[in-house]
């Protein structure tokens, strides 16, 4: 498709059974209603970042599409619904992911992240109505930092520019082994952290504690979990609906966690290597080598 196309329009390849590959340019901004319905042979297809919007039913009976590559900035419900699809790749331009957006896609089982720092809200719900659905349809075991080797997020670090997380934003990622969740949170939505039960540490640097539903950890992590809090906080968070529940509570940040300390303190992570001096997207288990704003560099131990 050549780069003076601006619209696709409604229908434009309805139907196109054969049809099993196509390249978007980045000159489109508009992908009209049903444009790609019935392209039974599509197996994967890319949005580029100038796509400002896709019509209702643009991908319906798309039956073989199973990969999926975003690099618009908003995903809405566009693929709400259809169960070919086994992964999603969020490309770094993503700044927002409505509830629903993968609503129905019962084979979803792998997402992958480029770059979770750039994203404002993060949510992977799958009630149009924004309510939590006891029996999701939809959700993804494995969070991936990239797609070239497959490094399965076990380290979770919400970024500060997150104020909420999402209904269901991470349920059933049964890799996560530590959150981190940064002071910019205000809010966290119904069962986020719901079926992680591998869970050992939640550390929490929100000062100003709010009440979360009982359901945004499992049962497990409530009763396995360390919870670290900032220091001198214990009797908010004791007396917070949810945050409550868990047995091990220690006010102070564990061992691991020092490129948190450091941003706390001004200067942010610009870039991370592994034990070899390759980069990395994010904590791999194991050396990491960070350099900082500052000018500093660690190494750290990512257990």
């Amino acid at each position: 498709m050549p780069n003076s196309v601006t619209t696709i329009d409604d229908y434009s390849f309805f139907g196109c059974s054969f049809l099993s590959k196509i390249i978007i340019p980045n000159s489109v901004a508009t992908i009209g209603g049903h444009a790609f319905e019935g392209c039974s042979n599509l197996q994967e297809i890319e949005i580029p970042q100038s796509v400002l919007t896709i019509g209702n039913g643009t991908f319906y009976g798309c039956s073989s599409l199973k990969r999926i590559t975003l690099n618009c900035h908003k995903v809405s419900t566009w693929f709400k619904g259809n169960t070919s699809i086994n992964t999603v790749i969020v490309g770094s331009t993503v700044t927002s992911i409505e509830n629903a957006a993968f609503n129905g896609c019962t084979s979803l089982s792998k997402v992958i992240v480029s770059d979770l720092a750039s994203w404002c809200d993060i949510s992977f719900g799958r009630n149009s109505n924004g309510s939590y659905d006891s029996n999701p349809l939809c959700y993804a075991h494995h969070l991936y930092f990239s797609d070239e080797d497959e490094t399965e997020i076990t380290n979770l670090v919400v970024p500060n520019s997150v104020t909420s997380i999402g209904d269901g934003a991470f349920y059933g990622c049964t890799g996560l082994t530590s959150v981190v969740i940064p002071n910019s949170v205000t809010s966290i939505g119904l069962s986020a952290f719901d079926g992680c039960d591998n869970i050992e540490q939640v550390v929490s640097f929100i000062k100003m504690i709010f009440n979360i539903n009982m359901n945004v950890f499992s049962d497990k992590t409530y009763l396995n979990a360390t919870l670290y809090i900032p220091e001198g906080r214990r009797k908010a968070y004791e007396a917070a609906t949810g945050w409550q529940n868990f047995v091990y509570m220690e006010e102070g940040v564990p061992d691991g966690i020092e490129n948190i300390k450091s941003e706390v303190n001004g200067a942010i992570e610009v870039a991370r290597y592994n034990s070899d001096g390759i980069a990395i997207n994010g904590p791999v288990r194991g050396i990491n080598i960070v350099k900082y704003s500052d000018g500093t560099i660690k190494k750290i131990l990512v257990r």
